[in-house]
């Protein structure tokens, strides 16, 4: 095989590295810190003895052409001296509707490796309740189906979009 067929194969590969360190990138300058809970962050796929620090990029649903809430999140690792990301999580609100008794919410949630790989897909609902506080649920889904590869794709595709925006394009809250 030419020396050059070889070099274009791999350029697919190498661009889209190229974009997944420019979201990493992104996200650690415009996001900001937050910590999830280790329960909360094993049910997402993190293998964690404790809260994991993250840095999260949200968007309201009116920032979204489809209407939808979203976030991205870079996942770090600390020894306690320095932090090192990890992983990314896509966070994705599907529905939401306002009842009597507070507001109902499904959508998913895509945990990915830094190279892009996905590595865990959650469903997550949140439905209120007249009496005793919401109900949470986080299911964990088959990452292999149609739909959360589709659903995965799309949202990988938003952020990598967001990512490659020029500076001076306002970013979400």
């Amino acid at each position: 095989m030419p020396v050059c067929a070889a070099a274009s194969r791999n350029a697919p590969g190498r661009a889209r590295k190229l974009a997944l360190s420019k979201l990493a990138v992104w996200v650690a300058r415009h996001g900001k810190d937050r910590d999830v809970d280790q329960d909360s962050a094993r049910m997402i796929g993190l293998k964690t003895q404790a809260d994991v620090p993250m840095r999260t990029v949200q968007f309201a649903a009116a920032e979204s052409a489809d209407g939808r809430e979203r976030a991205v999140s870079l996942v770090y690792n600390s020894d306690g001296n320095t932090m090192k990301p990890v992983a990314f999580v896509l966070w994705r609100l599907d529905e939401s509707a306002s009842t009597p008794a507070g507001r109902s919410t499904k959508g998913r949630t895509f945990l990915l490796k830094l190279s892009g790989e996905l590595a865990c897909a959650v469903e997550i609902t949140d439905e209120p309740r007249q009496v005793g506080g919401p109900i949470h649920s986080m299911v964990q889904v088959p990452f292999d189906s149609p739909e959360t590869v589709a659903g995965f794709r799309e949202e990988l595709d938003f952020w990598l979009a967001e990512s490659a925006k020029p500076k001076d394009v306002r970013v979400g809250r």
